[in-house]
C-alpha cells in the first residue's frame, strides 16, 4: 500500500500548496483520516507477526519512536534553522511559531506546555483545545466552532511543524495498540460504533469542522480500528486456498488498486458547496469515501505485499508529509513566482528532500529491523 500512501501524503501538500497542474486536491482531513486507517492495519500486522512474543510491547514502542523521531527531529532543526536565518534578516516568525513573539508575555508554565509537545510529539494535538488567555495562561477551547478553524488556538500559534498534530494523535494510538490488538473482533466493532456514535452526536451539536473533524482522538479511535479490522479481513482472505482463488484475490486487489485511486480523484474533483460543516460533500459522503477505500485495504495490500517497489516508494509518504511545510513557508514567495509550477515544486522538492533524510535513515531502519527480528525470535 506504499503508493496510496505516498498518493495521500501528495494530496495533504496540494491541499497547503493549491492545485497540483489543475488537479485539485482531496480535502486534506480527509487524507489524514485515511492515513489513520491504513496506520491501524499496519499496527496490526507487525504486532500481530512481529511482536506477539513476551516483551515484544517495548520493542514495538522503541521501533515507533526510531521510526518518528530522527526525521521528525532533523526536519524540526531544519525548520528553527531557517527560522533563526528569516529573523536575522528582519522578517516575521511564520504565523503558525507567531505565538512565540509574545513570549515575554506568557507565564514559564504556559511557554513549556506549548513548547514541550514540539519535542516530543505528545500533545501536538491537545494544543489544537486550547488557547492562551489575557494573563498569559492556557484555557480550554471546547465550543462549538463558528468558522472553518480559530487561528487564536495554541496549535496554531505554537507548532514548529504545523501538520505534525497527526504524530500526536498517531502516539496515541500507539500506546493503545498492543493492548487493542489483543482484542477479539466483535470487541473492536463495538469500539469502533461507540467512537463513530459520539462523533456523529457531538456533529448535531455543532462540532463539525476544525478541531473536532479530525484532531480529536476519542472520534479518530474509530478510524485506527476499522484499520485493524481490516488487516483481521486481510488474514482471513491470505489463507491458502486453492490456486484458482488466489489468482482471483490478485486480481481483485489489482481492480481495488485503480478503483482506490480513481475514488479519490474523483471525489476531490468533483464541486461542493462552500459551507464549512460540509467539507468534502457533508459527513455522510466523506463517511461513504472512508469505508469505501477501508473496505478496499485487504485486498489491495494482498497484491501489494511483495511488492519491492511499492514499499520503496512507501517510504516517502511520512517524510514527504512531515518536510513540506518548509518549502511552503520558506521558499514559497520564490516557488510563486511561477504559480502554475508552484504545487509540483513543492512535491518535488519535498521528495527530494525525503530522498536525503531516508539516505540519512538507513543506519536507523537497521536498527529498527534487527529489533523486530528480536521480538519475533524472543
Amino acid at each position: 500500500m506504499g503508493a496510496l500512501r505516498v498518493l495521500l501524503a501528495v494530496n495533504v501538500v496540494s491541499e497547503h500548496s493549491g492545485r497540483v497542474l489543475g488537479i485539485q486536491a482531496l480535502p486534506g482531513f480527509l487524507a489524514v483520516e485515511l492515513f489513520y486507517v491504513i496506520s491501524g492495519f499496519y499496527m496490526g500486522l507487525i504486532l500481530t507477526e512481529k511482536y506477539q512474543r513476551t516483551g515484544g510491547w517495548k520493542i514495538f514502542y522503541v521501533n515507533r519512536a526510531l521510526r518518528l523521531l530522527p526525521i521528525y527531529y532533523f526536519v524540526l532543526a531544519l525548520t528553527l534553522l531557517l527560522c533563526g536565518f528569516a529573523l536575522l534578516r528582519g522578517e516575521a516568525l511564520p504565523p503558525y511559531l507567531g505565538g512565540y513573539a509574545q513570549a515575554d508575555q506568557l507565564s514559564a508554565a504556559t511557554l513549556a506546555v506549548v513548547t514541550l509537545p514540539n519535542l516530543s510529539l505528545a500533545g501536538l494535538d491537545i494544543l489544537h483545545f486550547l488557547h492562551v488567555t489575557p494573563d498569559g495562561g492556557l484555557a480550554p477551547s471546547l465550543r462549538p466552532p463558528t468558522a472553518l478553524f480559530d487561528p487564536s488556538v495554541a496549535g496554531r500559534l505554537f507548532t514548529a511543524i504545523p501538520q505534525a498534530w497527526t504524530l500526536g494523535i498517531e502516539v496515541e494510538f500507539y500506546l493503545l495498540a498492543p493492548w487493542l490488538a489483543r482484542w477479539r473482533t466483535r470487541s473492536l466493532a463495538v469500539l469502533l460504533l461507540v467512537s463513530a456514535a459520539m462523533r456523529a452526536v457531538f456533529y448535531r451539536w455543532g462540532y463539525a469542522a476544525d478541531p473536532w473533524n479530525d484532531r480529536f482522538f476519542p472520534f479518530e479511535l474509530a478510524l485506527f480500528v476499522a484499520g485493524l479490522i481490516a488487516y483481521r479481513a486481510y488474514r482471513w482472505l491470505a489463507q491458502p486456498g486453492a490456486p484458482a482463488a488466489a489468482r482471483a484475490l490478485r486480481m481483485t486487489g489489482r481492480a481495488s488498486i485503480l478503483t482506490a485511486t480513481a475514488v479519490i480523484m474523483i471525489f476531490a474533483n468533483v464541486p461542493q458547496p462552500p459551507d464549512f460543516a460540509s467539507l468534502g460533500h457533508g459527513p455522510a459522503a466523506n463517511w461513504l469515501l472512508i469505508a469505501g477505500i477501508t473496505a478496499l485495504l485487504p485486498f489491495i495490500f494482498l497484491a501489494t505485499r511483495r511488492s519491492r517497489l511499492d514499499n520503496a516508494i512507501g517510504q516517502y509518504s511520512y517524510p514527504i508529509y512531515i518536510c513540506h511545510f518548509i518549502f511552503i513557508s520558506f521558499f514559497g514567495v520564490y516557488l510563486q513566482k511561477v504559480s502554475f509550477v508552484y504545487g509540483i515544486s513543492v512535491i518535488l522538492l519535498s521528495a527530494l528532500l525525503s530522498a536525503l533524510l531516508l539516505r540519512a535513515n538507513r543506519g536507523v531502519e537497521r536498527y529498527r529491523a534487527r529489533g523486530a527480528v528480536l521480538a519475533m525470535e524472543a
